[in-house]
């Protein structure tokens, strides 16, 4: 393995000039350790649904050559337009290819700040809807930086900052707190979220590596966690799988083993088949985007033994956003229907109308107190 170190503008300035095989072996050294796992912030929300229709979205890859940006205009447009929709915007959301990296600067057909421009003017309905709770970092938009040895920098988040969105360097967990429906009670539905690192060959593949990954860096949150999403792998998939985890007492000993159901997901891509897929082993991309619709429901075998301590659990109802022909599809069109976003001018005449009738009713109610004028 060669390693040379050349002197050349100055005595005091040298390039660190590493063979394609040693940057092969510091890559395969950062993923293993995955320095991120001890990076993981935590953000609480307030829903004010009863259901949530959680859209994650990762590998848009703006300004290359290959990004559907068609497709991903009628995805903010759908979760404009559906009141309870809710996004992570989960990694390699612009490309930012540098000469070491295995993407191709000459497939960037925009520079970044014309993308993060871009980017701005599209995704800020969504953020004044406070429909974008995080940002995190992918592979592609943190070539600035150093992504999992440390701080991480990286251009996605001059778009955050001007959204004012919170940006997570690593992994993000997010918990909604919703209310129930003719209840009093709340259930909360938790979302954890990383870009993901490494190879994988198709969608059986990427499931594996993701659940390995999240397994490590979140160890599933002693139970807590309801969807595991991922991005990077370019490979849309879902996965149930049954974690068990222990149960503490106060003196931290284990006093139990608890099981429970995690949806995995693996993201599609808005972008087409690139070398930098073919490369990466990716398989064929297909530009696609999930929807999750989320619900709270009755625990049936609540208090039935003793692991059954949750009075209610997410319901997961799992879609595809769009058909082959990146037209809405079916399920899409009828969530859209369902919680479809009124124009404010409509919300503000409904509140207006209302006011008026409690004016009405009350100045009915005192003539009728004055001598029933009313009659």
């Amino acid at each position: 393995m060669e390693k040379k170190i050349i002197e050349q503008f100055s005595p005091n300035a040298t390039i660190d000039v590493t063979t394609k095989k040693l940057r092969q072996e510091r890559n395969n050294a950062i993923l293993q350790h995955y320095a991120p796992i001890d990076y993981v912030t935590e953000i609480n929300v307030q829903w004010p649904y009863t259901t949530i229709n959680y859209c994650p979205l990762s590998d848009l890859h703006a300004g290359n050559i290959n990004a559907r940006l068609d497709a991903f205009e009628k995805w903010v447009d759908f979760v404009e337009t559906t009141y309870n929709s809710a996004t992570i915007l989960n990694g390699d959301i612009l490309d930012n290819a540098t000469q070491t990296s295995i993407s191709n600067t000459h497939d960037e057909n925009l520079p970044p700040e014309e993308v993060i421009d871009y980017l701005y003017e599209k995704l800020l309905p969504l953020a004044k809807q406070h429909k974008i709770i995080a940002i995190t970092p992918g592979n592609h938009d943190s070539k600035s930086g150093k992504r999992g040895v440390d701080t991480n920098t990286s251009v996605l988040k001059s778009l955050a900052d001007r959204l004012e969105v919170p940006f997570v360097e690593h992994n993000v967990i997010v918990k909604f707190e919703m209310p129930i429906a003719d209840s009093k009670e709340t259930h909360t539905v938790t979302v954890a979220a990383m870009h993901g690192a490494g190879k994988a060959g198709g969608v059986a593949g990427a499931l594996d590596t993701i659940s390995t990954q999240m397994s490590r860096v979140f160890n599933y949150a002693s139970g807590d966690i309801d969807i595991c999403d991922a991005g990077h792998f370019h490979a849309g998939g879902v996965l149930y799988k049954r974690f068990e985890y222990p149960e503490k007492d106060k003196f931290n000993r284990t006093i139990r083993t608890t099981s429970k159901d995690i949806l995995i997901v693996s993201n599609y891509s808005f972008q087409d088949n690139s070398d930098y897929a073919a490369e990466a082993n990716f398989g064929g991309a297909a530009v696609n985007s999930w929807g999750i619709l989320v619900s709270p429901k009755q625990n049936v075998f609540y208090k039935s033994n003793e692991h059954e301590n949750k009075k209610y659990i997410s319901n997961f109802s799992t879609y595809k956003i769009f058909t082959k022909d990146l037209e809405l599809s079916l399920p899409a069109k009828l969530t859209k229907e369902k919680y479809k976003q009124e124009p404010l001018r409509v919300l503000e005449e409904k509140l207006a109308k209302q006011y008026e009738t409690k004016k009405a009713e009350q100045v009915l109610k005192d003539a009728n107190k004055q001598g029933g004028m009313t009659r």
